[in-house]
């Protein structure tokens, strides 16, 4: 009991003294590194977050657009002058064809002649000429005839020319130049009256048809076709030309 008095006697006089705190300190010790900043210590600011207060970044900008802006205006110019290249150089092309045109030879069929008569052999004339104002050089014309009936389908002209007998050639043809070109109808033999007769039947068509080759002075290559009906009054009706 005695004990426990002075127990309870010492407790006031413990429990009056102060209690004290420890503190912590804040110090790095020497293990950690010395250059870490200290947690309390306000971090400063990295200049990314102030990028666009910076008057350097402010300048940059301005002269990225500026860059772009004449990147713009020399496509632009650019496109323009490519367009008028190309409008110059078609019309250049327009000019020289037009002149090429106006200057080329022209060779076609300009007039056909003959009439059958009985006993005598049925030979056609086709006068050729160059109506152009220049040369044509190395024309070859072919010409060859055919018989039909009026409903049947027109015959392989094309096909008939490559074994036509009124072959002509001829290295040049000057300016309003003629040529003669003939053909004989009936494989040149005499006409009889049942030729004639034939030659008058409404339903039977007699055909006489040619091919023209030639070359301008320019080097271009061209052609030209005709093809008429035969008639027993020496009449020929024009069938097919170009």
């Amino acid at each position: 009991m005695s004990q426990n008095t002075e127990d309870e006697a010492d407790s006031p006089a413990k429990q009056s003294q102060p209690k004290r705190t420890l503190i912590q300190s804040t110090e790095p010790s020497q293990g950690e590194n010395a250059t870490q900043p200290s947690r309390n210590k306000p971090k400063k600011r990295c200049w990314r977050d102030n990028r666009w207060r910076h008057p350097q970044v402010i300048v940059n900008g301005v002269l990225a657009l500026a860059a772009i802006a004449g990147l713009l205006f020399y496509y632009c110019q650019l496109r323009q002058q490519i367009e008028s290249t190309h409008a110059a150089a078609y019309a250049i092309k327009l000019a020289r064809d037009s002149s090429h045109l106006d200057q080329r030879a022209w060779v076609a069929g300009s007039h056909i002649s003959g009439k059958p008569e009985l006993d005598k052999p049925f030979v056609i004339t086709v006068t050729i000429k160059n109506t152009g104002k220049t040369f044509a050089k190395h024309l070859v014309g072919l010409v060859a005839t055919k018989g039909k009936q009026l409903s049947d389908p027109d015959p392989d002209f094309e096909g008939l020319l490559v074994g036509g007998k009124g072959v002509i050639s001829v290295g040049l043809v000057p300016p309003n130049g003629e040529l003669i070109q003939q053909a004989s109808i009936n494989g040149g033999k005499k006409m009889t009256q049942a030729d004639l007769d034939a030659l008058s039947n409404p339903v039977l068509v007699i055909l006489l048809f040619g091919k023209l080759t030639y070359f301008d002075i320019f080097g271009c290559e061209h052609w030209t076709t005709y093809c008429w009906r035969v008639r027993a009054d020496g009449f020929f009706d024009t069938i097919y030309r170009l």
